[in-house]
């Protein structure tokens, strides 16, 4: 697969914003806020951090797809080995401590199958669940072209999951408690759909949109210098928000 070398800075950008997220989040007080409005501002920007994540990881798996034929058995065996078992171990690991801690989220006398299920043997583990869903897609989304096929297909990604986010997301009802929990949980693809299909779009249109970005780069930078104080103008910190949230597909 071809090397990025832009691929790594804007990771270590998402791993700080994530981070940033996790150490604010323990100031949060009973009513949902945190008291520090500085702290109260970093929270928000720093939620851009996880959809950054969504789009690389569309990114680097549609590009190792551009040079090489898909093949679903190694691709299969590929995700298996570097996710999922990763994911059921740290889960095992986190629920064990959590034993010997004598602290849980859910209350005694829950399944332990519903921490793999949910993701929520730890904070952070709900969007290991979050890719998984998205490579489950994969197999049938990376054969989209360039042009229409890929174009309508963000569009119409982009609105199921800002849809999702405004009338779905928490009021669906199903017959199965587990379920019923998962889909209406944040670790949910819909949640998070539009920033995948845009990672692949990326990859896809890469060169076109490195060579635009270079030769317009002063207006790109304008233009993310506005985008930075509306978000900034918009935050309000009496109404935190999470990383699933419309305004983060715009930004």
């Amino acid at each position: 697969m071809k090397y990025y070398g832009e691929i790594p800075v804007i990771r270590a950008i998402a791993t700080m914003l994530v981070l940033c997220i996790h150490l604010t989040a323990q100031l949060y007080n009973s009513n949902g806020l945190i008291t520090d409005p500085v702290l109260s501002y970093f929270n928000q920007i720093a939620r851009l951090g996880t959809p950054i994540f969504a789009v690389i990881s569309a990114f680097l798996l549609t590009s190792s797809t551009l040079k090489r034929e898909f093949e679903l058995p190694y691709f299969i065996k590929s995700r298996f080995t570097k996710i999922l078992i990763p994911y059921l171990l740290w889960t095992t690991l986190y629920i064990i401590l959590r034993m010997l801690l004598s602290n849980t989220y859910y209350p005694a006398g829950t399944p332990i199958i519903k921490y793999y299920l949910l993701g929520t043997a730890e904070i952070h583990l709900y969007f290991i669940l979050v890719v998984i869903q998205f490579y489950v897609l994969f197999p049938f989304v990376h054969k989209l072209k360039k042009g229409a096929p890929l174009i309508i297909a963000y569009i119409i990604g982009t609105l199921i999951n800002v849809l999702w986010l405004s009338y779905g997301s928490g009021t669906v009802t199903l017959h199965s408690e587990m379920l019923n929990t998962f889909v209406n949980s944040k670790a949910f693809i819909l949640n998070w759909i539009s920033f995948f299909f845009l990672g692949i779009g990326y990859a896809k249109y890469y060169k076109e949109i490195n060579d635009i970005v270079l030769k317009y780069q002063i207006y790109f930078k304008i233009i993310g210098i506005l985008l930075f104080i509306d978000l900034i103008i918009k935050i309000d910190i009496t109404n935190l928000y999470g990383s699933t949230n419309v305004a983060n597909i715009i930004y």
